[in-house]
């Protein structure tokens, strides 16, 4: 299938001369053949055909929807995860200053605020931050 055709077509390219003119018409009819082909490939890699018998034999409707608003939708909804996961990291963040604050201040640190999980070399145990 494809693969011959583009076989073919690269070594028809080589062994071209580069000044030869290629009529259009021997142009358009490869263009139409190679798109034959791919939409042919692409049909049967996907199973379009047996997707939409499946759809049948279970009764389903498919709606078209309009591709600006899904994009919106789809855009409005990434927004939103990237603020709720932005907000954990800011509160991870303050957390982690609040901890290292009152391990740097000696009067909090005897109240058994967060605790070095490394005996003083500076790395705090991510559990005990909040």
């Amino acid at each position: 299938g494809i693969m011959a055709v583009l076989l073919l077509v690269a070594i028809q390219a080589a062994a071209a001369d580069p000044d030869e003119d290629i009529p259009h018409n021997e142009v358009r009819n490869w263009a139409i053949r190679f798109g034959v082909d791919l939409w042919e490939f692409g049909r049967q890699f996907t199973k379009v055909n047996d997707i939409r018998n499946k759809y049948k034999d279970y009764d389903v409707d498919v709606n078209r929807k309009d591709g600006i608003l899904l994009l919106r939708e789809l855009a409005a909804e990434v927004k939103n995860f990237m603020d709720f996961k932005m907000n954990a990291v800011m509160r991870i963040m303050d957390s982690a200053e609040q901890a290292a604050l009152s391990e740097s201040d000696p009067e909090s640190s005897a109240g058994g605020g967060a605790s070095k999980s490394h005996g003083g070399n500076g790395f705090y145990d991510a559990r005990r931050i909040n």
